[in-house]
């Protein structure tokens, strides 16, 4: 596997472990708190990525379109 491609999965890797580390003290009242009305609370913030991080982490070419 390419070096970089290995950085960036260890680092995508160890980012979600802190973001589960960081989170898993928190209420459902403060993962879905928004500062402002029309802004994103925690929980949209992390699904997002959850849905995102699999395609950056594909092959280039074998990206496809998001479908929704």
């Amino acid at each position: 596997m390419d070096q970089a491609l290995q950085l960036v999965i260890e680092m995508n890797q160890w980012i979600w472990s802190r973001f589960k580390d960081d989170l898993k003290d928190a209420t459902p009242e403060e993962i879905d708190w928004r500062p402002l009305p029309q802004a994103n609370n925690i929980s949209a913030i992390l699904r997002h990525l959850r849905i995102e991080a699999p395609w950056h982490l594909a092959k280039p070419g074998t990206r496809r379109a998001h479908a929704g």
